[in-house]
């Protein structure tokens, strides 16, 4: 073999080994497309076009704090009043996301005229995720250098998500497991109680989502709303009945089931007066 034949050989295998770590270091996100695209349908997850989540990149602390306000239930009341911020570097699509955090204390900039427009680590975005259940760094329900540990307790860090190299795919899942998450105030209540109670989507919504990506929505609690005098604040309290009768229902049916076969394969149990509270009526077969 000719001496210049070797040197392309060589070449050649050199070349492959320079592809070969792009090749195994190569991340499936699969997973979390149809996470996103779960999200998506309850209004809580946006990509750059309608097919397209850019999930293969790192988000921005803009983009994170949009997403704590969507997962908060204050996106309709961020659009709707138009707050002032110092900040000079914020995109104008969002200034009224970063107006409403500026002044409701969510979040501050890096200086007194710069908002930040790097990326988002881990830890900031379990902050804000956290800070979305209720739990309060400042506090002392964990530091904002340190949310993992809280985080893991409520699982939050599922087995798909890098916390060192956090990309808007990790958001996404991140995300789903916070509306799954309970509260810290209302420890039967996951955040999509909150959400759907603040109309963001509505139950029918939430389950039709997890069904899509094989998630399970189980027993969602009862709630009625408290007035606090507050305009723009309304909580919410649980009321526990453990004695009352479990009925079925489905997500698009006008009727409750004692029987969960009658109800067919998209039944799911819920307490009675919460099938009454949806405006579900006897089914004449069997409810007697």
């Amino acid at each position: 073999m000719k001496s210049s034949q070797i040197i392309s050989l060589l070449l050649a295998i050199a070349m492959l080994f320079c592809f070969l770590p792009t090749a195994v270091n190569a991340r499936y996100i699969g997973v979390e497309e149809s996470q996103a695209q779960a999200l998506k349908s309850l209004g809580l997850f946006k990509g750059v076009s309608d097919n397209n989540f850019d999930l293969e990149r790192p988000a921005t602390r803009v983009e994170a704090i949009v997403m704590l306000i969507r997962l908060i239930g204050y996106e309709e009341e961020a659009l709707a009043v138009h707050r002032w911020h110092p900040f000079t570097d914020v995109p104008n699509w969002a200034d009224d996301y970063i107006g409403f955090a500026y002044n409701e204390g969510l979040a501050n900039g890096i200086s007194d005229t710069e908002f930040g427009t790097g990326t988002v680590s881990s830890a900031m975005y379990l902050t804000f995720a956290l800070r979305a259940l209720g739990y309060d760094d400042s506090r002392g329900d964990f530091t904002w250098s340190n949310p993992y540990d809280l985080a893991r307790q409520l699982n939050l860090i599922r087995w798909n998500v890098d916390l060192d190299n956090f990309l808007r795919a990790d958001i996404v899942t991140v995300s789903l497991a916070t509306i799954q998450a309970p509260q810290k105030e209302y420890p039967l209540a996951p955040l999509a109680d909150w959400l759907i109670f603040k109309q963001v989507f509505t139950y029918d919504d939430y389950y039709y989502a997890m069904e899509s990506i094989g998630e399970s929505v189980g027993n969602m609690s009862n709630y009625r709303s408290l007035s606090t005098g507050q305009e723009d604040l309304t909580i919410y309290t649980l009321e526990e009945e453990p004695d009352e009768e479990t009925v079925y229902i489905t997500p698009s049916g006008v009727r409750y089931h004692i029987d969960p076969d009658c109800g067919g394969v998209n039944s799911y149990p819920v307490s009675l007066s919460e099938a009454l509270r949806r405006g579900k009526t006897p089914c004449q077969k069997c409810v007697h």
